[in-house]
């Protein structure tokens, strides 16, 4: 990704016409695809009116309390749109109108660029994630109550009341638990689980390769290369809602982009957001 500063702030003063300084602005910073906000003072402005596109002019002067809107540069053409809050004193007192701004003219405009990126250059191939490791803590051993049983040796209490040992084929695929499992087992198949995630995070299941697309839950985390480890909050068939560490909300397009399984954190799995080649 190109190395763009988190905001611009600058100051237009003078006789201007007010959109088309807005996008100078945006022009002459270098910025292709940026927000604008800000707010200054209007000589008149035009707001659409009851038919969209239509311009209704409210004669000034104006105090520009907040303009906000957002600009891409596409070639020569820049495509823009902008609403405002605006207020002016009228023999009743002070009167404030907002809506979509079409024109007007500009006396005074104090204005703050938030230079933006399109998702593609997010995630842009260049870029390289750091996935920070992710350790299970080891697992204590079941403890098997040492007694004396008549006419049995130790060793036969022992291999009757500890798990059988499973093989690496029942790892893979564990059978469904049965109504006649008591909780001993439900621990193995447990235990089973956390060991087959773990060894897809160390990367020594055969079974699990690491090209492999899935598909993460509501309460996931997703690792992004823009926004760092998320959380999935909500999932439908073409969109992901995450939430990014700073508690702000982002959502992602799923037709262009496939999830890899790293590992796990707080007991849910952790993936890696990457886009689909073409």
């Amino acid at each position: 990704m190109p190395n763009i500063p988190r905001q611009i702030g600058l100051r237009i003063d003078g006789d201007r016409p007010v959109i088309p300084a807005l996008e100078a602005a945006v022009r002459e910073a270098g910025l292709e695809f940026c927000d604008v906000e800000g707010f200054g003072e209007l000589a008149y402005a035009e707001l659409e009116g009851s038919k969209k596109g239509v311009p209704q002019r409210i004669n000034g002067p104006l105090t520009l309390l907040s303009v906000r809107g957002r600009t891409r540069r596409a070639g020569g053409i820049v495509l823009s749109e902008f609403v405002c809050t605006l207020s002016r004193q009228i023999d009743s007192g002070i009167e404030v109108l907002g809506g979509r701004l079409l024109g007007g003219l500009a006396t005074v405009l104090e204005l703050r660029l938030h230079p933006l990126c399109t998702l593609d250059d997010a995630l842009s191939d260049d870029d390289e994630v750091f996935t920070p490791p992710v350790s299970t803590p080891p697992r204590p051993a079941p403890v098997v109550e040492r007694r004396e049983v008549p006419g049995r040796a130790l060793t036969e209490v022992q291999a009757a009341t500890s798990p059988k040992a499973l093989t690496a084929q029942e790892l893979a695929n564990p059978s469904p638990r049965s109504d006649a499992m008591g909780a001993g087992w439900a621990e193995v198949f447990a235990e089973s689980q956390r060991l087959r995630r773990a060894a897809a995070a160390d990367g020594v299941d055969d079974e699990l390769e690491e090209d492999e697309d899935h598909r993460p839950e509501r309460g996931d985390y997703v690792e992004h290369r823009q926004f760092g480890r998320c959380r999935v909050i909500r999932i439908d068939d073409d969109h992901m809602a995450l939430k990014k560490p700073d508690g702000r909300i982002v959502q992602l397009g799923l037709q262009i982009l496939q999830f890899r399984l790293k590992g796990e954190a707080e007991g849910k799995p952790v993936y890696e957001a990457v886009v689909k080649p073409r």
